[in-house]
């Protein structure tokens, strides 16, 4: 779902033509995709690794505790209107600038991209990544925040890595347009509704009396 988002989506194309215009001799465009590839795995997989650091010596039932369920039901309505466009969730402009502000070649430069696209294409990918570490503290495990986190980050930079691999399946995408504001939208609704959900739990335990 991330993939298909105004942020994310129009990005494919233009990062696999900078991977060709930057092929050397014995870096094809799918070894550079590889490293960008690393690049966002490793950024969004170290978030995982540290909230996980932090719930390490948590409560054995955090999932089963009210004030948790409703810290995130109330996190998945804030994301919820972030994606119908009501909520703008940017970064500091001077923090993009810094992060952005380089450019290298090759290698390094490959790396460089893949955390400089986890930071411009913040909007989109932070109700969804929020959404995975949101969920993993709902479980209750220390270790799932860094799990989902690294399943999220995989699932997100593996279609460059193949587009690169067989760039004749970029002819077969559709071209960006208004439909990924319904895939944005349909989305706000799935998470409006998990945001219930966690919500429903917290009120059966804080609220007892006002269940039906």
């Amino acid at each position: 779902a991330t993939l298909l988002t105004p942020c994310v989506y129009p990005m494919v194309p233009v990062t696999l033509a900078y991977f060709s215009k930057q092929e050397q001799a014995g870096r094809t465009a799918v070894f550079l995709a590889a490293v960008y590839a690393v690049g966002i795995v490793a950024l969004f997989t170290s978030i995982g690794i540290g909230v996980s650091l932090l719930l390490k010596g948590g409560v054995v039932s955090f999932g089963n505790n009210p004030w948790v369920n409703l810290f995130i039901g109330i996190v998945f309505t804030v994301f919820a209107f972030s994606l119908f466009g009501a909520v703008d969730l940017t970064l500091p402009s001077g923090l993009v600038g810094k992060l952005t502000g380089g450019r290298k070649e090759g290698m390094l430069g490959a790396l460089f991209l893949g955390f400089v696209f986890a930071v411009t294409s913040f909007a989109c990918t932070a109700p969804f990544a929020g959404s995975v570490l949101a969920l993993g503290l709902g479980g209750g495990g220390w270790l799932r925040p860094a799990v989902g986190m690294t399943g999220f980050s995989t699932a997100l930079a593996l279609p460059f890595f193949f587009l690169a691999a067989f760039p004749g399946m970029l002819k077969t995408l559709p071209r960006s347009g208004s439909w990924m504001q319904v895939v944005k939208h349909v989305c706000a609704f799935v998470e409006r509704g998990a945001a219930l959900k966690f919500l429903g739990a917290a009120d059966i335990n804080l609220l007892p009396g006002l269940d039906p």
